[in-house]
């Protein structure tokens, strides 16, 4: 099993929503259509862009995430600079100052704060408005995605190792000349990493995870919630078979027939 498939599972499993990948190269917002290729994300428009309204509504999330998988540990290094502490909070810069060890490929360890979450209110509506539009015009993709909830984080952090005896230490620092010092001033960074599949920080509001609603199949006009309950299995499940598994990032050419 790859890397991806290792930690995505135990992602879904964890937080029931699937995992932005790679998060920070790609932009993801509510409405938001798109497909899923070897490069993670890649949208294609908005609902809004064919005429499809939706309601955003707030969605009830944890305030923050401080998760590690099985096959991960951490060590916490401390806040490194008071002006860190003010600009972050003393939770988040606490958190973001840690030394990660990793026994697995695919394990990972997500620090995630200020966390806020919205979903299209609406899904119901908006599902019967594609079917109706797309009866008449043919215009919705079998591998089209459009994003029903969104939940980012200000700070976050992702580290996934790529093998066992991965390691990674992270650091949050100031600019002891910035008073105050902004969440903008704010340095975060990866440092001493070996092994490692994926280290992405960020002190800006950043998507890390999402929910999405998908046809997929040929022989199905009928839309399905990806992200939720049912989506921990492996591939072999029947109606998440092409996109519980990661492996759909491996679709390229024929990811927009």
């Amino acid at each position: 099993m790859s890397t991806l498939s290792n930690m995505w599972k135990e992602f879904v499993y964890k937080f029931n929503r699937l995992p932005v990948w790679l998060p920070g190269t790609q932009v993801m917002s509510l409405g938001d259509i798109g497909v899923i290729d070897k490069r993670g994300w890649q949208r294609v428009g908005n609902l809004r862009d064919y005429g499809i309204p939706y309601t955003p509504a707030a969605v009830g999330v944890p305030a923050q995430y401080e998760v590690s998988s099985r096959h991960a540990t951490t060590e916490s290094l401390g806040a490194s600079a008071a002006t860190a502490t003010q600009a972050l909070g003393s939770v988040a810069a606490a958190g973001l100052n840690l030394k990660a060890t990793f026994s697995a490929s695919g394990a990972f360890v997500v620090r995630a704060y200020n966390v806020q979450g919205q979903g299209i209110d609406n899904v119901g509506e908006v599902d019967n408005l594609i079917a109706a539009q797309d009866a008449r015009t043919s215009f919705w993709r079998k591998r089209w995605i459009y994003v029903s909830e969104v939940v980012t984080a200000e700070p976050f952090l992702i580290l996934v190792s790529a093998a066992s005896g991965a390691s990674a230490s992270v650091t949050a620092d100031a600019d002891l000349t910035v008073a105050g010092a902004p969440s903008g001033a704010v340095k975060v960074g990866v440092s001493n990493s070996s092994a490692m599949e994926q280290s992405f920080v960020s002190a800006e509001r950043t998507p890390f995870m999402w929910r999405g609603r998908w046809r997929g199949k040929w022989y199905s006009n009928r839309l399905r919630d990806l992200g939720g309950k049912g989506l921990t299995t492996g591939p072999e499940e029947d109606n998440f078979q092409d996109f519980n598994s990661p492996g759909l990032y491996e679709v390229d050419s024929e990811a927009a027939d």
